[in-house]
């Protein structure tokens, strides 16, 4: 998206409505009704790739050591906060 190659609809498209209605699953939207699961995300934080802090057991990371820009800050699921670094 900072590189211009996606809009912030496109990129919203392709990591929530796209899959959803792919996968056939409930979600992808705001829409009253629909599972409140969000991740809000900080489209400028820049960070480090360590795959020591995943809380997968895989270590397996092509992207390890990369800084990359644009990081979840906080992930609610069922209306629920489950991950926060706010």
């Amino acid at each position: 998206m900072h590189d211009g190659i996606l809009s912030l609809s496109q990129l919203v498209a392709a990591m929530s409505t796209n899959p959803a209605r792919i996968l056939g699953v409930p979600g992808g939207t705001l829409t009253p009704g629909s599972p409140a699961d969000v991740t809000l995300m900080d489209l400028n934080r820049e960070w480090t790739v360590d795959a020591n802090r995943f809380a997968s057991k895989s270590r397996n990371c092509p992207f390890q050591g990369w800084t990359l820009k644009g990081r979840a800050v906080m992930t609610i699921v069922e209306g629920k906060i489950v991950s926060s670094e706010l």
